[in-house]
C-alpha cells in the first residue's frame, strides 16, 4: 500500500501539472516586465518542478516518526503526509539582480501584487545574527489569489489558489548559493564542520564584495544621472 500512496501522489500532481505549467509562464511574464522597470538587467529564470523530482522529494519528505509502511489502508492516506497539496515549490521563479537595492525593490513590487503565505516565506537576511555570514536569499511562497491581472497579465484559470516559491537575490548571492549551498546541504551525508567554517570564510567576503559592488552600481548611476541633468547633449556625448 505505501506503493500505491506514492503511485497516487504522483498520479495527482501529474493531473495537475499542466496547472503549474501556466502558472509558470504567468510568473515569467510578470517578473520580466517587472524587472524592466526595478531591475532592467535582472534574470528571470522560472521552473515547475519534474515528476521524478516529485517523486523523489516526496519519499525524501517523509514524516520521521512514519513510514510507507504504517499506510495499511488506503483511508489512513488522506490524514497522511499530502505532498501534492503540501509542497509549496512545485512552481517557481527566481529573480537574479546586480544590487541589493534591486533585490529590495523586486521585493514590494511581489509584496503588492501577491498574497503571501508568511508561515512559509523565508527572509534569510533577518534570519542571521550580526556576526554570522551565511545563505542570503529573499523567499515567497505566493498566490495569484483574487487578482485579474497584474501589470495586465491576465491571471490563468486555475492558479489562484496555487502557491509558488520567488526566490530574490544579487548575482553573488546567487554565486553562493548556487556553488556551495546545495553542495553543503543536499548531501545524503554529514559535511565535516571544517568546510562549514570554511564556507563561512567565502560568505562573509563575498557579502562583503557585494555591498561594494552595490557601491559601485549605485555610485555609477549617480554618475550619469548627474551628467544627463547638467550637460548638454553635446557635452554628454562629447
Amino acid at each position: 500500500l505505501g506503493k500505491c500512496w506514492h503511485q497516487q501522489q504522483i498520479a495527482a500532481f501529474s493531473e495537475i501539472r499542466k496547472s503549474y505549467h501556466r502558472y509558470e509562464d504567468f510568473l515569467e511574464k510578470v517578473f520580466k516586465l517587472a524587472c524592466k522597470k526595478y531591475a532592467p538587467q535582472a534574470i528571470v529564470d522560472t521552473r515547475t518542478k519534474t515528476l521524478p523530482s516529485f517523486a523523489e522529494k516526496a519519499i525524501r519528505k517523509l514524516p520521521k516518526s512514519e513510514t510507507i509502511q504504517d499506510l495499511t489502508t488506503p483511508t489512513k492516506w488522506k490524514n497522511f503526509f499530502d505532498p501534492v497539496n503540501e509542497f509549496t515549490d512545485l512552481c517557481g521563479a527566481r529573480v537574479i539582480t546586480k544590487t541589493q537595492y534591486e533585490v529590495e525593490r523586486v521585493c514590494e513590487f511581489i509584496l503588492r501584487n501577491f498574497t503571501i503565505d508568511e508561515v512559509n516565506s523565508e527572509d534569510k537576511r533577518s534570519e542571521l545574527k550580526h556576526d554570522q555570514f551565511g545563505y542570503l536569499s529573499v523567499h515567497y511562497i505566493v498566490q495569484a489569489q483574487d487578482r485579474q491581472e497584474i501589470l495586465g497579465v491576465p491571471v490563468p484559470s486555475g492558479i489562484g489558489q496555487l502557491k509558488a516559491e520567488v526566490q530574490v537575490r544579487t548575482l553573488l548571492q546567487h554565486a553562493r548559493a548556487d556553488v556551495s549551498h546545495d553542495n553543503l546541504y543536499k548531501h545524503q551525508f554529514k559535511v565535516p564542520e571544517k568546510w562549514h567554517r570554511d564556507m563561512a570564510r567565502l560568505a562573509a567576503r563575498l557579502e562583503a564584495a557585494d555591498r561594494e559592488f552595490t557601491r559601485f552600481v549605485e555610485s555609477l548611476d549617480a554618475f550619469a544621472a548627474d551628467c544627463v541633468a547638467y550637460l548638454s547633449k553635446d557635452q554628454i556625448e562629447e
